[in-house]
């Protein structure tokens, strides 16, 4: 059983603020990416929102092939450009370095990695807007659904694919 205390529900106001936070982080790093690479599937609104947020970048959606889809958008393209990796949440960040090694193995010039956050054990981001707190789980606003007096929390029955009720 989950101890409740420790569930951080995000609202969709947080995760917006949290992604312009993260898009002033990246901006005044000085880094300037070509292309964001969202990653699916929990890193696709993310990124979305720092495409929004970082202008004059163009945008590709990669998924990990645990997700039994592998790379499906078409990563052409990104020979010699600055890639942004964006996710929302690095745990243990293999999602992150497999996606990472197939865009290096395409060519991009430079790749840096972006989350919203990540376990106080990653360090494997240039880039972040906060570290979980221990035994802190994130619930981001694409995996609950509020109604009927309170929150319904939703998870992965597997890492990837299908989601149930948790709470």
């Amino acid at each position: 059983m989950i101890n409740r205390e420790y569930l951080n529900v995000i609202s969709w106001e947080q995760v917006h603020a949290d992604v312009y936070t993260l898009a002033e982080r990246i901006t005044s790093s000085g880094y300037t990416p070509d292309v964001i690479v969202g990653i699916g599937y929990g890193g696709i609104i993310p990124a979305t929102l720092l495409y929004f947020a970082l202008p004059e970048v163009r945008f590709r959606i990669a998924y990990p092939t645990a997700s039994q889809h592998g790379v499906i958008e078409p990563l052409e393209g990104i020979e010699g450009k600055k890639v942004l990796l964006a996710d929302d949440l690095a745990i243990s960040g293999d999602s992150l370095m497999e996606i990472r090694a197939e865009i290096q193995r395409r060519g991009a010039s430079e790749i840096a990695a972006a989350c919203l956050y990540c376990s106080e054990d990653y360090h494997g981001l240039e880039h972040y807007v906060r570290r979980l707190l221990p035994g802190e789980l994130m619930v981001f606003p694409w995996y609950a659904r509020a109604g009927g007096g309170g929150v319904k929390v939703f998870k992965y029955k597997n890492r990837f694919g299908k989601h149930e009720p948790m709470l």
